[in-house]
């Protein structure tokens, strides 16, 4: 009986940890190992369901498991509506229950169908866990490629002097100006940015600011001169408020609202998205030119391809093509 009730804890705790991942759009590894978990978790309640019937014990371990289960999930219960944030503990209260469920199943069937109990068992794991595998694939592969994407794009800290761009990256290395004309020149060699929440540059008026090699360095924009600057500290707070400041015209930034993202291209535009689509502009220019509808906090580019994240679309990771052929149209 120790043996059975080892069985049946374990399988419960396998259940319990693998089926939140399942509901809460899990990606392909997460979809894979959740699921193998849960064919284990039926594996040990079918052998503790099957030595409790051949035991003829299972009206007493029925009972016993009833209470306890529900018991358990109502504290849980309870215990979640107290908690003000989210918490994991509604979904493991259910997943106890739903999980009584199928040893009750696998009990009644090991009791009522005998030696065919384990083909019924093994027909209805496979089918439910490769309906639920199947139907969920093309989810899993799209908050796969949302997360590769988010971890894999490009870094920039940008600012704006007058009508020139000045602007860092994790894709390369140095500072680099673009002009309202379009051209982008390298003004300075520096280590790109290794994390994303480094601050290496900083404007401050005609001032530029930037880390290399563990110091400081100041260079005047007007003159091109540089000096070290052992003093200097960033303000993150600052840097979160200046770091979009492309557009000419405040009133048209606070028409198409917050920019959740933005990036410098190598064809001269700068390309952004906000609650509303995706737009590119030229540094000092009054307007935007909207590109894509859409709520997207976040995208890169690629080449010739913007690869974009639209929270409202199915699939979330979508594909914009042949830049170029934008720059024809211009």
């Amino acid at each position: 009986m120790d043996r059975m009730n080892n069985r049946t804890i374990i399988a419960y705790a396998l259940f319990c940890l693998a089926a939140p991942p399942l509901i809460i759009n899990p990606g392909l590894g997460q979809l894979a190992l959740s699921s193998l978990a849960v064919v284990f978790s039926f594996v040990l309640a079918s052998k503790a369901a099957k030595d409790i019937a051949n035991a003829h014990k299972s009206l007493a371990y029925a009972g016993g498991q009833t209470i306890a289960i529900v018991v358990i999930a109502a504290i849980l219960y309870i215990a979640a509506a107290g908690i003000r944030d989210a918490s994991p503990l509604p979904f493991t209260a259910s997943a106890l229950l739903v999980f009584l469920c199928v040893n009750l199943l696998f009990l009644a069937l090991y009791h009522l169908a005998g030696r065919q109990a384990k083909k019924i068992i093994i027909g209805m794991t496979v089918i439910l866990i490769g309906a639920y595998v199947l139907h969920n694939l093309p989810r899993s592969i799209d908050v796969t490629r949302a997360n590769m994407l988010r971890a894999n794009s490009e870094i920039q800290i940008i600012y704006r002097y007058k009508n020139d761009l000045y602007y860092a990256s994790n894709r390369y290395n140095g500072i680099h100006r673009l002009g309202a004309d379009g051209k982008i020149f390298k003004i300075h060699e520096t280590p790109r940015i290794k994390k994303r929440d480094d601050i290496t540059l900083w404007l401050d008026d005609n001032m530029l600011y930037f880390h290399s090699k563990g110091k400081w360095y100041c260079m005047n924009l007007d003159t091109g001169s540089i000096v070290e600057a052992p003093s200097f500290q960033a303000d993150g707070a600052k840097h979160l408020d200046r770091r979009y400041d492309f557009l000419g015209n405040h009133e048209y930034r606070q028409k198409i609202g917050y920019i959740n993202h933005c990036k410098i291209h190598s064809d001269g535009y700068i390309y952004f998205s906000t609650n509303e689509g995706l737009y590119r502009t030229r540094p000092g220019s009054d307007v935007a030119v909207p590109l894509i509808r859409g709520e997207i906090p976040f995208f890169d580019i690629y080449g010739d391809r913007i690869i974009y994240y639209d929270v409202n679309r199915t699939p979330q990771v979508n594909e914009y093509k042949n830049i170029s052929f934008l720059h024809e149209q211009s």
